[in-house]
């Protein structure tokens, strides 16, 4: 079943710690001033697997990369229908424009 994960909105560099498919992952978020796009880097315990990936509408923010340790994809998905709106600070997180959302390799094959 696809997660929403709750990304924080209030800083433009955060920290979080999240459990997908019984894996703790880091990821951090910054805010890039120069493209106005959020970006994010993903860690497994001290492994830093991904840096800076730009969070971008609609779109896999995985799929170019080989990540043998991690298992699924991220997407960012508005739920909000047609939006022009950019995905960035302040309009990726739950019930905001766009939500980031985990799926797992298995649910990405069986869609």
């Amino acid at each position: 079943m696809a997660i929403s994960i709750a990304v924080p909105i209030e800083s433009s560099s955060v920290k979080q710690y999240i459990d997908l498919n019984n894996t703790t992952y880091k990821f951090i978020y910054t805010y890039n001033e120069v493209d106005e796009r959020l970006r994010i880097s993903i860690y497994r315990g001290e492994e830093l697997l991904v840096a800076g990936i730009k969070i971008m509408e609609n779109q896999s923010l995985l799929a170019k990369y080989k990540l043998d340790s991690f298992d699924g994809d991220l997407f960012c998905k508005s739920f909000k229908g047609g939006t022009s709106i950019p995905a960035t600070l302040g309009t990726v997180g739950l019930g905001l424009e766009y939500e980031l959302i985990y799926l797992t390799q298995g649910e990405i094959d069986n869609a």
